[in-house]
């Protein structure tokens, strides 16, 4: 005879129920999901985000270049304004929003801020240059001023993206990581450290900037400096929203579509005002936020492609303060 109490289930321990608990949570089940069946390495990981963001950066630049063409082509004359904000949105959001994406990932990353910002170079730079590349074929000459006056540009929404990404992660507790290996120790926080290495880099290009300035770049250096801080607000807002470890909240999507109705609004904004003057613009405001509102879908979508990159390679908005050493 077999005691039947000799043959029960022994009871689980408190570790095993938490363990348990944990392969039946939503975290355990989107974990799983996220790794995409890939069993990546941290430097695969690094490696794949990275440069799967510039990709999209080139090929989005390239596209531009291409769709401008063909729009030459095919409209005559001025056309109305709806027309016109629906066609520059289609084609210049698209490489904004992807050069600020990469500003982002690379910047709100945690390693050191040299090594952010040669990141943040490798990625952009491609994208740049076959920009430059893809016009320089469609025009048959090298227009040196148009590259100095755009790379100078993009500079500055590279500074103003950075600095952004560096004061979210000086006063909050996030910071974008790769997929870590498991005996990596947690992740330090950002110190004044590197605000001091960030303005050794900004000094070199507020020289090159003071090199080819006149007044009327002015406008335009502003105009990206905003657009630079607006955007990369936005991206961090989603990527935190969408790439957390817990449990994704809709609430940074909600701030994310609200900077990004920003950033949509400032090109509607200063299209209406070259095109109407200033008071003719107020008379449009309808125009204006209808089109702000058209933009911002497409900066969504745009977020939506590239955060699909970041979660394929395993990338992740990690709780400096909920580490465990």
């Amino acid at each position: 005879m077999v005691d039947p109490k000799s043959s029960s289930t022994p009871e689980l321990t408190d570790d095993q129920l938490a363990v348990s608990d944990y392969m039946a949570s939503r975290n355990f089940r989107r974990a799983r999901r996220s790794d995409n069946g890939l069993r990546l390495k941290p430097h695969e990981s690094f490696i794949g985000g990275t440069v799967g963001l510039a990709v999209n950066l080139v090929v989005v630049a390239v596209l531009l270049v291409v769709a401008v063409r063909l729009i030459e082509d095919f409209l005559s004359g001025t056309p109305n304004y709806l027309t016109m904000m629906f066609v520059i949105q289609t084609i210049s959001l698209p490489p904004m929003i992807c050069f600020s994406f990469a500003v982002a990932t690379a910047t709100f990353w945690y390693g050191p801020v040299t090594t952010r910002v040669l990141t943040g170079l490798a990625m952009t730079l491609p994208g740049f240059g076959a920009f430059l590349l893809s016009i320089s074929l469609a025009q048959q000459y090298v227009d040196d001023e148009m590259a100095i006056q755009t790379g100078s540009c993009l500079f500055a929404q590279f500074m103003a993206g950075s600095t952004v990404s560096l004061l979210t992660q000086f006063f909050g507790r996030w910071t974008l990581s790769h997929r870590r290996a498991l005996k990596d120790g947690p992740i330090q926080p950002t110190g004044l450290r590197s605000f001091f290495e960030l303005t050794l880099f900004f000094a070199v290009g507020f020289t090159i900037i003071i090199g080819v300035f006149t007044e009327d770049f002015l406008l335009a250096l502003v105009f990206f400096t905003i657009w630079g801080t607006i955007s990369t607000a936005a991206i961090i807002s989603v990527m935190i929203a969408s790439l957390r470890e817990e449990s994704p909240t809709k609430s940074g999507w909600f701030i994310a579509l609200g900077f990004s109705f920003a950033c949509a609004a400032m090109i509607n904004g200063f299209y209406a005002v070259m095109l109407f003057s200033w008071d003719a613009a107020f008379e449009n405001i309808i125009s204006v936020l209808g089109m702000s509102l058209y933009g911002a879908a497409v900066i969504a979508f745009m977020f939506a492609i590239c955060l699909g990159v970041l979660k394929y390679f395993g990338w992740t908005c990690v709780n400096r303060r909920a580490q465990v050493a």
